[in-house]
């Protein structure tokens, strides 16, 4: 009976005894019929604590419900705040970046204003530049245009005076080589004469000393 598993209820009667199933079992009562009301507890009774326990929960259900929806509630207004706030920041950032827009589009047309006068007084200046340059380039030219003459002049008449020279120094050698060439050879044609002189007396020479042996070899 200690090892059940499942409650147990004694009922056996006599209050002055006290029995070993009435130390083991979970509940004692005094009769039969305290034991049946024991297990089956009185239906009214039930339904009260049934009752009770449904407004128990419905009191808790509600108390849970409106602490829920108070909190859900804060964290709306709370969220609806942030976003408003967060609407209202990105208004004022619109504001302040359509003013910059405006700012920086006055500025940019300053600033180009500014610089397309500035270019074109540049442009105006250097135009003068180069209008006056140009004509000083063309007065440099013509002056230029004037020593350039001067010097082919002069370079034809040095260039005249130097061929003549040159020429005059040449015929003069070509007469000298000539005079040279003719004093060769006549100096080589009297050489020629000599030696055929010389060759003629040395052959008379021969021909009288062997007509003289000849002679001589008759004599004998």
């Amino acid at each position: 009976m200690a090892d059940c598993a499942s409650p147990t209820v004694v009922a056996v009667g006599h209050e002055d005894d006290e029995t070993l199933a009435e130390a083991v079992a979970v509940h004692r009562s005094m009769t039969p019929t305290d034991a049946g009301v024991a297990v089956a507890p009185d239906l009214a009774s039930v339904r009260q604590r049934v009752a009770d326990i449904e407004h128990r929960v419905d009191r808790a259900y509600t108390s849970v419900v409106t602490d829920r929806v108070a909190a859900l509630t804060q964290r709306l207004d709370a969220g609806l705040q942030t976003l408003q706030q967060r609407a209202q920041a990105r208004k004022a950032t619109r504001q302040r970046t359509a003013d910059l827009e405006h700012r920086i589009t006055v500025a940019y047309e300053a600033l180009v204003t500014s610089r397309l006068t500035a270019i074109e007084t540049q442009l105006n200046d250097a135009y003068q530049v180069l209008e006056h340059a140009a004509e000083t380039d063309a007065m440099t030219a013509r002056a230029a245009q004037r020593r350039v003459g001067g010097l082919e002049s002069r370079i034809d008449t040095a260039y005249q005076t130097r061929v003549d020279r040159e020429f005059g120094a040449l015929e003069a050698r070509i007469e000298d080589g000539y005079r040279d060439v003719e004093t060769d050879a006549r100096v080589q044609a009297r050489e020629s004469e000599t030696r055929r002189l010389r060759i003629a007396i040395i052959v008379l020479l021969v021909v009288l000393g062997l007509t003289l042996l000849a002679l001589a070899v008759g004599v004998l």
